[in-house]
């Protein structure tokens, strides 16, 4: 490729170390090279910044799309869902649903496996028909998702991601998952 890496440090995507490099091309592309665990950046822009925007907003976008997905599976399959979704900068709760059942994750999320996210997800919209951790809330969750104890251990790993991977800098106290309940009404 001959193009230097971009960051020198790793950033963790689904549980997996992988580096950044960058490409010269016409058009802007992000392809993922999970056998080299490489991200690679095909753009004109010749600035980190630049780098580090078009990233932040391709990360966002497939966070989104992947929350966006296991909503959708958990939907047909509990037939629950919440208000709204919002992702924010917490480091000490991995997520959260208000009484208004608006639901809450972590940032840190994107980092690890998307069974990790399943979890968090399912805990969370567990809180709808239960809402404290009662042994009827644990109940449901050991139905559905058997392995949860091994899934909430795996949780204590750490995937550190770069400062510049952070769409909270600045006084962003959130983002809302936009258009999100469109997509359940073409669900049966």
């Amino acid at each position: 490729m001959g193009n230097p890496f971009l960051s020198p440090d790793p950033f963790f995507m689904d549980g997996i170390p992988f580096y950044l490099a960058w490409e010269k091309k016409e058009q802007t592309e992000i392809v993922i090279d999970r056998h080299n665990r490489l991200l690679l950046l095909k753009s004109t822009e010749e600035k980190k910044k630049d780098f580090q925007i078009i990233i932040t907003q391709w990360a966002i976008h497939s966070f989104f799309s992947t929350i966006r997905s296991i909503l959708n599976s958990y939907k047909k399959t509990l037939g629950i869902q919440p208000q709204k979704v919002f992702v924010r900068p917490t480091r000490s709760q991995w997520g959260s649903m208000s009484k208004n059942r608006n639901m809450s994750l972590s940032w840190s999320l994107f980092a690890f496996e998307e069974k990790i996210l399943r979890y968090i997800i399912l805990h969370e919209l567990a809180h709808i028909p239960f809402p404290n951790h009662s042994q009827q809330f644990w109940n449901f969750i050991q139905k559905k998702m058997p392995d949860y104890r091994q899934i909430k251990k795996d949780l204590l790993n750490s995937y550190p991601s770069p400062r510049w991977l952070d769409p909270f800098q600045g006084n962003r106290r959130s983002l809302e998952l936009p258009n999100w309940k469109e997509d359940f009404r073409n669900i049966e």
